[in-house]
């Protein structure tokens, strides 16, 4: 070694280098929902997560070990079915998914309300598998209501979706409700959230285009700056070009997109605490004045988060063909700074966006130094940056048969993975509690202190291997050397109760969190995926204290008395 020279190129390769092909591919073999499969198969995966973690706390709870077998054999249904399944086994997954989340919700539920005394008021048990503190809209029946005290409750207001209840929930924890007959309203706010061509909150104003129907700025109150503007539009193969009137003296015009034409702009809710616009019209082709598309847009703000919620429906008379990256049908955003960062998501954790065509299945950020926003379609792969200040969110190329889509932009969110988290798995809901759970009408079962790390699922105990590879190769080569390497050098882990969490790091941050959970462990170890010790985990207090560097992802086993 030292007397060998280089032994060639060194070259270090960034994801940002590599596009995959798949949309391409999907296009030209004429396969049906190029986009949809990705925006069903994350759903279908996220719903299965939050079974999953339901059905495995409701067996820890009740003292059992843990047995991950059934999940397992749905887990390779779900991945079977994936993006490129077959329509059968899409719909065998999807209706075995909903069998075990209903079976998972109502075994935690069980657990959490347990054999109090039914004293005949009906509840809502809202259940929060994710690791961070949210606040949801869920829906309610028409006739019912929740009395306006309710710990948790924001308030009760009818929208264009139905009767929603805003509530505060714990991180990876659950809020009770109590319902009752009858329809009480929330009491007006002194500011109403809609009016006109204005949506507001107390963090940001969404303006709405009369011409276009878009959002024409989303800015902060006073002198902001517009922080991101929205239309819908279709790009054609080949540049337009757009003759000027016959009146106007001035040139001839190019263009790759369609014109967003509003018809009607309408007030839907205006509060107290949604606040809900819709925008009527067609997108039309600059060069010869015809329809391609008819387009029903609804924009939404809830108070209390710093989000917009974007629903788009559209009626295609012109589909597009050919190239799925140069003639599509997108939601297209405009930002005011050509130097911002753009961030996408891959494997859950924070990647430079690089190439001006890019996948970004969760989210897509652009930061400068004084605003962040984060455009989240969980699901939703494919981008394109067009210009300095510009990126296509594709919906519609060659094949899709999808027609309508939501996307969700958060104003400087610190987490974006967590904003993407909480548009793709909602919250379960069981509606058929009728007692108060006895340890009170909220609580939570684990608790991180860090927001850029995410506990995914919930793992089965593993024993420590008796063998290690590198010592079978050892003792095979040397036949006559006693037979001690091959035996593993670490401590017999104790035959207890306890199971493991798997957190994950998603902001490229080396972090050090305390996880907490509803007992005190007694041991705790960080384990690879096979089970070897990686490290003995201290106990501060009644909590574990894990280091984890940028992007890991750890396996945690806790070990009870």
């Amino acid at each position: 070694f030292q007397n060998t020279d280089t032994p060639g190129r060194i070259s270090s390769y960034n994801s940002s280098e590599y596009l995959a092909p798949f949309l391409t591919q999907s296009v030209a073999g004429r396969d049906p929902d190029p986009v949809n499969r990705y925006l069903e198969h994350f759903a279908r995966r996220g719903q299965f997560d939050a079974a999953a973690w339901c059905g495995s706390l409701a067996q820890l709870l009740t003292g059992q070990a843990l047995d991950t077998t059934r999940q397992r054999d749905l887990e390779a249904l779900v991945e079977n079915a994936g993006c490129e399944g077959r329509p059968e086994d899409r719909e065998q997954a999807d209706q075995a998914i909903t069998a075990f989340a209903d079976e998972a919700a109502n075994a935690l539920a069980a657990v959490v309300v347990g054999e109090s005394d039914h004293d005949g008021t009906a509840g809502l048990l809202i259940i929060n598998t994710l690791s961070f503190s949210r606040t949801v809209a869920v829906p309610i029946d028409d006739d019912r209501s929740i009395p306006p005290d309710t710990p948790g409750l924001r308030g009760v207001q009818d929208t264009s979706r139905g009767r929603r209840a805003i509530v505060d929930l714990p991180a990876a924890g659950y809020c009770w409700l109590p319902t009752t007959g009858g329809r009480s309203e929330s009491s007006d706010m002194e500011v109403a959230l809609a009016e006109d061509l204005l949506l507001r909150n107390e963090f940001f104003e969404i303006h709405v285009n009369p011409d276009t129907g878009g959002i024409e700025r989303i800015k902060g109150y006073g002198r902001q700056p517009n922080l991101v503007s929205q239309q819908i539009a279709f790009r054609f193969p080949r540049e337009r070009t757009v003759s000027s009137d016959e009146d106007d003296p001035s040139p001839d015009t190019t263009t790759w997109y369609s014109e967003m034409v509003a018809h009607r702009v309408e007030l839907l809710t205006s509060g107290p605490h949604i606040g809900e616009i819709r925008s009527h019209g067609e997108l039309i082709d600059p060069q010869n004045k015809q329809r391609i598309a008819g387009f029903r847009q609804t924009v939404r703000t809830l108070r209390y988060r710093p989000d917009v919620e974007i629903d788009i429906e559209l009626d295609i008379d012109q589909m597009p063909e050919g190239d799925p990256w140069s003639n599509y049908l997108a939601m297209r955003f405009a930002y005011g700074d050509a130097t911002a960062a753009i961030t996408r998501s891959q494997l859950g954790t924070a990647q430079p966006a690089g190439n001006d065509r890019f996948e970004s299945p969760y989210y897509v950020e652009i930061a400068n130094e004084s605003n962040r926003v984060t455009l989240s379609a969980a699901g939703m792969p494919f981008y394109r940056k067009t210009g300095d200040r510009m990126i296509d969110a594709i919906l519609v190329p060659e094949g899709e048969q999808r027609r309508k889509f939501s996307m969700t932009i958060s104003v400087d969110q610190a987490y974006p993975m967590q904003a993407a988290l909480d548009q793709l798995v909602p919250p379960l809901v069981h509606e058929r509690t009728s007692a108060p759970p006895p340890t009170g009408t909220q609580g939570w079962f684990f608790h991180l202190d860090s927001r850029n790390v995410q506990l995914t699922r919930i793992l089965e105990l593993v024993d420590q291997p008796n063998w290690s590879n590198d010592s079978e190769s050892a003792t095979e080569e040397f036949d006559d050397e006693p037979d001690i390497g091959n035996q593993h050098d670490q401590s017999i882990l104790p035959d207890s109760f306890g199971f493991a969490v798997r957190l994950q790091e998603t902001e490229g941050r080396h972090r050090s969190t305390t996880l907490r959970c509803w007992r005190t462990p007694s041991m705790a170890r960080q384990r690879d995926f096979e089970g070897r010790t990686l490290a003995e985990l201290p106990i501060e207090g009644d909590g574990v204290r894990v280091d984890l560097t940028a992007h890991e992802i750890a396996d945690i086993e806790l070990r009870f008395d």
